[in-house]
């Protein structure tokens, strides 16, 4: 991805858009990866506390989130297209592996805390370990899952990663642009040119803090430095290298 990509793109000064009142949004179908959301909603203090209690339960603070953004989709007269990711890729092996191991590294550490002789004096320590400790498990995704589709929300699993899934529906025009974190939907370019790309949105603010983003405007930056700039022939390379990981149909979450 492109680090810090909206701040290259735009005056960082300039203040922030507003996902419900802004008129481009208006009828428009948005894409969401809703993974970044999800793992917000556990590693805060409520949901990281709800994560670790045996047995599971629903996390409240992962329905909040879930209502939050069907509330501002409604205000915004716009339709929220959810988006989960599927099997990670071969090629992202060892960053799960990574990964999986930071979690468990954490909740050992989290273990051994609550064991110590005084383990109320070490709160903010194991606090910190209760949020590192968090991933988002299959019952999570259940749970967001019968939210949206409980609230009429369409909802659809990516075969791989939903970066793909994203890039795929607005290329094929289902939808009119993507809401994600992620900058390498941009390096996989899209068709339309006045599609946007919705960075940073702010779901507990009342009308969606966000940076909107026109795609054509990406282009036209030397975001990797003086005398170079994201091409049409880029673009190309990488559509035909995503083909190789989208298949035609989109898969409905069951």
């Amino acid at each position: 991805g492109i680090k810090k990509l909206s701040k290259k793109i735009r005056n960082t000064r300039k203040a922030h858009d507003s996902f419900a009142q802004d008129e481009r949004i208006k009828s428009k179908r948005f894409g969401l990866d809703i993974s970044v959301f999800l793992h917000k909603a556990i590693s805060c203090d409520e949901g990281a506390g709800e994560f670790h209690l045996q047995p599971a339960i629903p996390i409240t603070k992962v329905e909040t989130v879930c209502k939050k953004l069907i509330g501002l989709f409604k205000r915004a007269d716009a339709t929220l297209v959810v988006c989960f990711d599927g099997d990670h890729h071969i090629l992202k092996n060892e960053e799960n592996k990574k990964r999986r191991t930071e979690h468990s590294g954490a909740a050992a550490h989290l273990k051994d805390i609550l064991l110590r002789e005084n383990p109320d004096q070490h709160v903010e320590e194991a606090k910190k370990m209760m949020k590192q400790a968090t991933y988002v498990r299959p019952d999570i995704i259940a749970h967001a899952v019968s939210i949206f589709k409980e609230h009429k929300v369409e909802t659809y699993g990516a075969i791989y990663e939903a970066d793909f899934q994203l890039w795929y529906w607005e290329m094929t025009g289902f939808t009119h642009g993507t809401i994600s974190v992620d900058s390498d939907i941009f390096a996989m370019g899209s068709k339309d040119a006045n599609s946007l790309f919705i960075d940073l949105l702010n779901v507990e603010s009342s009308d969606g803090k966000c940076k909107i983003i026109k795609r054509d405007d990406v282009w036209k930056q030397d975001l990797f430095g003086k005398g170079s700039r994201i091409n049409t022939g880029l673009q190309g390379r990488r559509r035909e290298e995503a083909k190789l990981n989208v298949q035609a149909q989109t898969l409905s979450v069951r």
